[in-house]
């Protein structure tokens, strides 16, 4: 079992290890002997196989996550070199919106379901058509977990605008930086 590199083949236990199920490929688990603890065992297993196939989804499901934000990202950086951003102005907004490629790194993160990381690439209609809302300030004692590292990167307070996209409604979450700029922090899918 540790005959191998976990950090190199990125596993915590090799394939085969005592800790995966072993009958979840439909091979027959021997409980003769068991007398009374047959069925306890066999429940056991079965929701070990269970469990393992779970994990074994989750884990692909944030694999084709990761490969899309890559994909949207490396979209978003052949249009703009490191250290440039796009910047859009509006009557909507209180000041000009810069979109660089931390931006949409944090939008990205906020968006679970791959097909709708899709709206990454459509931000600039996203912006163009939204409305404002309201204006929020930041509170310590609202979000004590975050205020400080919202402090350390800037931000003064934030603004909430609605938008749409593929007929899905949108809140979108801008934060007000002290250079004196907005940039989107999260496109939110309305419930």
């Amino acid at each position: 079992m540790f005959r191998f590199n976990p950090g190199l083949e990125k596993r915590v236990f090799p394939k085969g290890n005592s800790y995966n199920p072993k009958h979840c490929d439909g091979s027959k688990l021997n409980v003769s002997g068991l007398i009374g603890l047959s069925s306890f065992v066999l429940n056991a297993e079965n929701e070990r196989c269970k469990a393992k196939k779970i994990i074994e989804n989750l884990a692909e499901l944030n694999k084709k996550r990761k490969e899309a934000d890559k994909k949207h990202l490396d979209w978003f950086s052949e249009k703009f070199k490191k250290g440039t951003f796009d910047v859009m102005t509006g009557k909507q907004f209180e000041n000009e919106v810069r979109i660089s490629k931390s931006c949409i790194v944090h939008l990205l993160n906020h968006i679970a379901d791959i097909d709708n990381k899709e709206m990454i690439r459509d931000y600039k209609t996203i912006l163009e058509n939204s409305e404002f809302v309201e204006k929020v300030e930041l509170d310590a004692s609202k979000d004590k977990k975050n205020y400080g590292k919202k402090l350390g990167r800037g931000v003064l307070y934030y603004r909430y605008y609605n938008s749409s996209w593929n007929g899905l409604d949108l809140i979108i979450h801008m934060e007000v930086m002290k250079n004196g700029y907005e940039q989107p922090y999260t496109f939110s899918i309305k419930k």
